[in-house]
């Protein structure tokens, strides 16, 4: 069973039920974890007291890390 479902005789299409629970999950999914996520680790009211920001910011210094390293072994 897909996420929608083509109406007949037409070139529309109708979301099934397990289109719109697909469609609920991501909404909530972004407005309640990644949308606060996100904030903390752009803003910089967030700066040094969030662990979250702090993760980030060592997540990317490694990344920086090794893209240094590739350069040097390439």
């Amino acid at each position: 069973m897909g996420s929608s479902e083509r109406v007949k005789k037409s070139n529309r299409y109708q979301l099934t039920k397990r289109g719109i629970q697909v469609a609920t999950f991501f909404t909530r999914s972004y407005a309640r974890i990644l949308r606060p996520g996100l904030a903390q680790i752009t803003g910089q009211e967030w700066e040094e007291c969030s662990p979250l920001r702090s993760s980030f910011d060592q997540l990317l210094r490694h990344i920086d890390q090794f893209v240094d390293h590739a350069k040097l072994a390439a």
